[in-house]
């Protein structure tokens, strides 16, 4: 017999409403929260529950889909069926009514949309920092362990004997 405190897992009532909150685009965090228990039980249960791990990922494709090409769309252009509504009066018979003209809207692409998915998608090409690092190579290396003073400026980017503040000599 198992020590500690019983589950609260119900097979009949938590697998649907894991599918239901994953639909609705909500995170782990917020679904142990809705089911007053902590992330890490929640974690604990798509362990330990094959039929809530599965109703959470049918519950998250159709929704992480969504999001994808909404946030697509966006950083691309798209066009949105609408109407302008206008209010007509009628001189000659007096008369006055309301007139609906469907209309399409463009929404031009979104650059920092655009940005973002090429971050994600490429990021060794459209990551903000670029990290340069570098190899003091063979002669600066050899100088170094022969003890010469300009190979030092090449490997930490000041002059011999200058403070960096460290304390360290």
């Amino acid at each position: 017999m198992p020590a500690g405190r019983p589950t609260k897992y119900d097979e009949a009532y938590h697998p649907e409403y894991a599918y239901k909150f994953a639909l609705l685009g909500m995170t782990d965090e917020e679904m142990a929260g809705a089911f007053r228990i902590c992330t890490q039980t929640f974690y604990t249960w798509q362990d330990e529950h094959p039929a809530f791990l599965e109703a959470l990922q049918l519950g998250k494709e159709p929704a992480d889909g969504n999001m994808v090409m909404s946030f697509y769309k966006r950083g691309t252009g798209f066009w949105t069926e609408s109407e302008k509504i206008f209010y007509d009066k009628d001189e000659i018979n007096r008369e006055e009514r309301v007139v609906r003209v469907p209309t399409r809207v463009y929404h031009p692409p979104d650059a920092g949309a655009a940005l973002s998915w090429l971050k994600n998608r490429q990021p060794d090409r459209w990551r903000d920092r670029k990290e340069i690092t570098h190899d003091p190579g063979p002669v600066t290396q050899a100088a170094l362990e022969q003890g010469k003073p300009w190979a030092q400026v090449f490997i930490n980017g000041k002059p011999l004997g200058e403070d960096d503040g460290s304390g360290a000599t």
